[in-house]
């Protein structure tokens, strides 16, 4: 599908203005690209087409570009408030399918296009799935401590999330956008903690034994799921995300580790040593028919799912370095994502499927780093400290 792209019409001649218009491009030409969705044309690299004065388009130019959507924007700074205006047309008809003004606060600004690209996304694929306006957690040591950290799915607005002075590790973004589950290390345990980042409520889900750590959640919101060792063993159990209805869901004298929930909520695939060496299982969400899903490495772990339950990414250890893997669980075809760039681990999944981020030390310390779904176009996101575990969620 190929868009394309006016310069953003400046509904002020100011200083600001030319700022806000050049981000407003900027951002969005970054979404769409991303995506892997479109062939952009941009019009400014093509004298023959009309520069956009904040009028209607005379599209003849365009189609014979063989462009099949234009946008057209418009952006101006009024003091901290700044008002962005977007327009999608269809080029071979003219009609206009999707048309938003947004005035706000400029600290918004990026997230204002985000928006409107989520909306270009909606009418041109149908995708629903707020990609732009998506959020990672992960954990980092940049400011001393080991603390949870969020940042919108592009790596910008990088921000804490807790302050203090143990150890907050293994985030998971709930679905509804308000809440996040991670492990607290007090003393010699780790505990389970819901936290609502809105009203900085914490709520205890879990903190008998030593470890109560890797949550997970349901798609719906209505679970997590987790390891424990409250009965010794290193165990998974089941939660409701009120901190009702604990339940152990294995019984092995074997580690178990990584649970991750399949998008039905009726299957949770998790890592077992079961085997004799760490594999990939997948069980039924009640705990039975177990089965184990990979059979060739020495060690493999951390699964996580598609959103469409189609794929498992997982990791495997060879030497002393991991690699990503994907799984097509149909099909049983393993590919192979990252390879030669030191360890890469704790891979999940976009919203939409497209995308995987994990974490890498190719550069002596672990970043963030994404990728699309079949290993190509690896981009960094954090340069500061270490920063791992992360978790990615569509947030509203």
């Amino acid at each position: 599908m190929v868009i394309g792209l006016e310069n953003v019409y400046r509904m002020a001649d100011d200083e600001s203005t030319r700022e806000i218009a050049e981000v407003v491009y900027d951002v969005l030409k970054s979404d769409l690209k991303f995506s892997r969705l479109f062939n952009i044309v941009e019009s400014k690299n093509y004298m023959e087409l009309p520069v956009y004065r904040g009028e209607d388009v005379d599209l003849i130019g365009w189609k014979q570009k063989k462009v099949d959507f234009i946008v057209l924007m418009k952006a101006m700074a009024q003091g901290s408030e700044i008002t962005v205006e977007g327009r999608l047309l269809d080029v071979r008809t003219g009609d206009l399918l999707r048309g938003k003004r947004y005035s706000w606060d400029k600290k918004y600004l990026r997230q204002t296009v985000h928006r409107f690209a989520n909306e270009i996304l909606e009418v041109t694929w149908g995708i629903k799935v707020p990609l732009f306006t998506s959020k990672i957690a992960f954990t980092s040591d940049r400011d001393g401590n080991k603390e949870i950290y969020l940042m919108d799915y592009d790596g910008y607005d990088q921000r804490r999330i807790t302050d203090n002075s143990i150890l907050d590790l293994f985030p998971a973004l709930g679905p509804d956008g308000e809440h996040i589950v991670f492990s607290t290390v007090r003393g010699t345990k780790a505990v389970l903690l819901l936290y609502n980042m809105f009203t900085g409520e914490k709520i205890t889900l879990s903190d008998a034994g030593g470890l109560n750590a890797l949550p997970a959640w349901s798609l719906d919101g209505q679970k997590i799921t987790f390891i424990s060792s409250r009965d010794g063993n290193s165990e998974i159990y089941t939660i409701n995300s009120d901190g009702t209805g604990l339940k152990r869901i294995t019984f092995s004298p074997s580690i178990e580790a990584s649970p991750a929930w399949s998008p039905t909520g009726r299957q949770i695939a998790f890592t077992s040593d079961r085997s004799g060496r760490p594999q990939i299982y997948i069980m039924d969400a009640e705990g039975t028919n177990i089965r184990r899903l990979t059979f060739f490495g020495e060690y493999n772990e951390s699964p996580a799912f598609s959103p469409d339950g189609s794929m498992l990414t997982f990791v495997q250890r060879t030497g002393i370095n991991f690699d990503i893997y994907r799984l097509d669980l149909q099909s049983q075809e393993i590919i192979k994502l990252t390879e030669n760039q030191r360890s890469n681990e704790s891979s999940r999944w976009s919203p939409d499927g497209l995308h995987i981020v994990f974490s890498s030390n190719r550069t002596g310390s672990y970043q963030i780093y994404v990728m699309d779904s079949d290993g190509l176009n690896q981009r960094q996101l954090t340069f500061k400290g270490n920063n791992t575990n992360p978790s990615w969620q569509a947030l509203q």
